[in-house]
């Protein structure tokens, strides 16, 4: 980053320097993409940058040199000088070999000469050779295996990240050896809770879990308590002895007798008694028919036979119990993308019936034969990498359940596929990249126990997460968006005369409201867009639905500063007409928001930002004969949106919304005189925005948005005191706000906003004590629901409206049912 907060990117493959702003907007290359060459306009592997007063400094790696340039102007950067000798390696002072790193300061330039174990350091004015630290390949002090970069902080010590030794070593000012960062040649904590890339894993008989540990070159077995029972190989260090492997990728179990591991860099299949004890080895480079080129997987098929990922020979090599060759898929040393060709293949799985299952990686599919090896259907769409529920990106693993349900590690989409025994969709885990729970970075490796317990290796997190089955009781009642993917948010569900409806935000088109009679029907449009063509673009969102006086009332808004809230009812369901056009009479009320219903009387809500929030009153429904009975947001223009309200032991509460000082709540025994009930934000102005209002177990719940400490979920038993049932998001910073609380079946149900992973549902049956019960985001798409206004029970079924801004999808309706089982985090190691 130069002084001007402007950014410079070494993009390495491209052979460039990228410059962007400092809102991101680029700037200018320097070099030429894509082209490497060894002139002062262009580099060969540009590795990394060092900035200082107004010069870059570019560690040219492949070209052997360091570039100096003047970016005072990054738009017209001009060359200065090179360090080193272009395009030529060498080990004397004019010449690198290698040179991956540089820093710089008022004085010397130090430059990782990293192919001849060195640090070179020169004078920052004259670019005259200084000294050198280091020069002989070994593990000494003052000695380098492969610098990569170098650092001097303000007191003049020097640090230099030597990769071959995993270490870095701290040097003074005077070039003498003061210290090592880490530990000689041990890559990563080798205790047992710890992994280096974990790789494939594969259930034993006895509950417990094979794991490969690729870059730490091991072999684990795992109880089924989670406690590690042996280990194979040393960690982090690499051989191709009995009891050494190099980058081991493949694992499996064969009746509790036998295990087999495919040590990958090795080009070896070897064999290991249930202890961990040596047996036997085959395989060694080649392409012969018991030689292997990067062997990455190992299964176990029908008649004992062992299948072997050749990945390299682009190949899955059949043997029998004896190693004796029976076969071959794929067509040796030649990839491609028909039916008798693989691209990168890297896993193999047989099920109950002997069909064979290859993850095809480069083909962005997996591939289906029989047991006489001839090939029956694709799973994924060949060459074409994508991430909805027909296609995958980087397949790396396949395993099967007890039902014979095959689960695919899609990696570079971040997920787990599960699919039935026809090769149908029917469930993913994960699907967004991130350290959380639940997420994941290049999970490759999948396996499932005999109880459905599914171990995926989150390699890049170098972690083990295991999820956990149990009954997944929620469906999609609809079609996203109701067939169209502006219909963005499921605002509102209301029954009324036996059926139920449901409104829709549609920025582009107009919001509209939509009817579901029964549970085996259609959803029907019931409206037009915005009620009308006249007011298609004012009524984007139809927010609150409301029964009364044997009408269905609907209020709009959220169209534009200066288009004002409406209020349209109908008698039928299907024919609608506008009681309210003006936000009542006041153009700062761009929505009105939540209905409540009190001792005879319709209570309606608005948001309104330049003078404070209102509620308006009726006992007709009538247009002309409301009344406002709460104005100026209580005399605070805070106090800007009132989104729900409940009756609650005699008293009549509302909830308003407070960016400012934090949510407050209200109450009225009268329905004209209100009073504050609680602290604003509970004492925490962080918490701004509110939730729908519940009543369970003789206590009034809201809950909140807070992006500081994750969703809070406050009680009353009085409506005065409140008490913090739920403060940290239920454990995850990204459910950052609660917005429905509802009673369905005894127990209360509440749905957070998760933005990144999908919206979480979680029951409690006494009110402190919660369970998740859904699948983050139902299926990992659904962000939010709409305050308390977007649940409803219907027909003794718990039904939730949602957000969703996937492409091609909108806002959905979900309903408990009964259906297959789903996975949530059990075990993080």
């Amino acid at each position: 980053i130069d002084s001007s907060n402007n950014l410079y990117i070494a993009d390495r493959n491209n052979h460039r320097i990228q410059i962007f702003n400092n809102s991101g907007v680029y700037m200018a290359t320097l070099g030429e993409t894509g082209v490497a060459a060894s002139d002062n306009t262009h580099f060969d592997q540009p590795v990394h940058l060092r900035i200082y007063n107004n010069t870059l400094y570019v560690a040219d790696a492949y070209n052997h040199r360091v570039q100096i340039f003047d970016i005072t102007d990054p738009l017209a950067i001009v060359y200065v000088d090179t360090i080193g000798t272009s395009g030529e390696p060498g080990d004397d002072n004019a010449h690198f070999n290698g040179s991956f790193g540089v820093f710089a300061d008022a004085n010397k330039i130090y430059v990782a000469d990293t192919w001849n174990n060195r640090i070179q350091i020169f004078d920052a004015t004259t670019y005259a050779y200084l000294f050198t630290i280091g020069g002989t390949q070994g593990t000494e002090n003052s000695q380098f295996q492969y610098p990569v970069d170098v650092a001097v902080d303000s007191s003049g010590m020097i640090y230099v990240a030597d990769i071959g030794n995993e270490r870095v070593q701290v040097f003074d000012s005077s070039y003498i050896y003061t210290r090592t960062m880490g530990v000689t040649g041990i890559p990563y904590e080798t205790d047992e809770n710890h992994y280096y890339l974990p790789f494939h894993g594969d259930a034993t008989q006895d509950g417990g879990w094979l794991i490969t540990e690729k870059d730490g070159h091991r072999v684990i077995k795992i109880n089924a308590d989670g406690t590690q029972a042996w280990a194979i190989g040393e960690a982090g260090i690499p051989g191709d002895d009995e009891t050494h492997f190099y980058q081991p990728h493949g694992v499996a179990e064969r009746g509790n007798k036998v295990i087999y591991v495919t040590d990958t860099a090795n080009h070896r299949l070897v064999r290991y008694a249930p202890d961990g004890s040596y047996l036997s080895e085959w395989g060694g480079f080649g392409t012969g028919d018991y030689q292997f080129n990067w062997p990455t997987s190992v299964a176990l098929g029908q008649f004992s036979d062992i299948l072997v990922v050749d990945t390299n020979n682009q190949r899955v090599q059949i043997y029998d119990l004896n190693f004796f060759y029976k076969g071959t898929l794929g067509v040796t040393g030649e990839s491609g993308n028909d039916n008798i060709h693989f691209n990168n293949p890297l896993d193999v799985a047989v099920d109950a019936d002997g069909r064979i299952y290859v993850a095809d990686e480069g083909n962005n599919r997996v591939q289906v034969f029989d047991s006489n090896y001839v090939y029956q259907k694709t799973i994924g769409v060949t060459g074409i990498c994508g991430n909805d529920i027909i296609h995958l990106c980087g397949p790396h693993a396949l395993d099967f359940d007890a039902e014979g349900r095959l689960y695919v590690a899609d990696s570079w989409n971040q997920r787990v596929q599960i699919f039935d025994t026809t090769g149908e969709y029917l469930d993913t885990i994960g699907g967004q990249w991130g350290g959380q729970p639940a997420q994941f970075r290049s999970p490759f490796g999948v396996a499932v126990s005999a109880t459905g317990q599914v171990l995926i290796s989150d390699s890049e997190n170098h972690r083990l997460q295991i999820f956990e089955p149990f009954e997944d009781k929620w469906t999609a009642t609809n079609t996203y968006g109701f067939g169209n993917a502006n219909n963005g948010v499921v605002m509102a569900l209301e029954i009324w005369n036996e059926s139920l409806f449901a409104t829709a935000a549609n920025w582009e088109e107009g919001g509209s409201v939509w009817r579901y009679e029964a549970p085996s029907s259609n959803w029907v449009q019931v409206s037009e867009p915005g009620f009308s063509n006249t007011y298609t673009q004012t009524n984007s969102a139809v927010i609150d639905l409301a029964v009364f006086n044997e009408q269905l009332y609907a209020s709009t808004g959220w169209s534009g500063t200066s288009q004002p809230g409406q209020l349209w009812r109908s008698s039928n369901g299907t024919s609608w007409n506008p009681v309210v056009v003006d936000g009542f009479g006041n153009p700062n009320n761009r929505a009105l928001t939540g209905f409540g219903l009190f001792n005879g009387y319709l209570y309606l809500g608005t948001n309104n930002e330049v003078e404070g929030a209102e509620i308006w009153r009726s006992q007709t429904g009538d247009s002309g004969e409301w009344t406002k009975v709460f104005t100026s947001g209580g005399e605070n223009v805070n106090n800007h949106i009132a989104n729900s309200f409940l009756e609650f032991e005699g008293y009549f509460y509302v909830s308003f919304e407070n960016d400012d000082e934090g949510v407050t709540i209200w109450r009225t025994a009268n329905g004209l005189d209100w009073t504050q009930v609680n602290t604003a934000g509970f004492g925490d102005a962080a918490n701004g925005l509110a939730g729908g209002l519940g009543e369970f177990g003789g206590y009034l719940y809201i809950g909140t948005r807070n992006d500081m400490t994750g969703a809070q979920l406050w009680r009353s038993d009085d409506g005065v005191n409140w008490q913090q049932v739920v403060g940290n998001g239920f454990g995850d910073l990204n459910n950052i706000k609660i917005d429905a609380t509802i009673t369905f079946n005894n127990a209360l149900y509440v749905v957070t906003e998760n933005n990144n992973t999908g919206l979480e549902v979680w029951r409690t049956q006494d009110g402190v004590d919660f369970v998740q019960v859904n699948r983050d985001g139902f299926d990992g798409t659904n962000t939010a629901t709409l305050w308390s206004s977007g649940t409803t029970v219907y027909h003794n079924q718990l039904y939730i409206g949602t957000t969703n801004w996937s492409e091609d999808a909108g806002g959905g309706v979900w309903v408990i049912l009964p259906t297959y089982d789903l996975f949530l985090p059990f075990i993080n190691r």
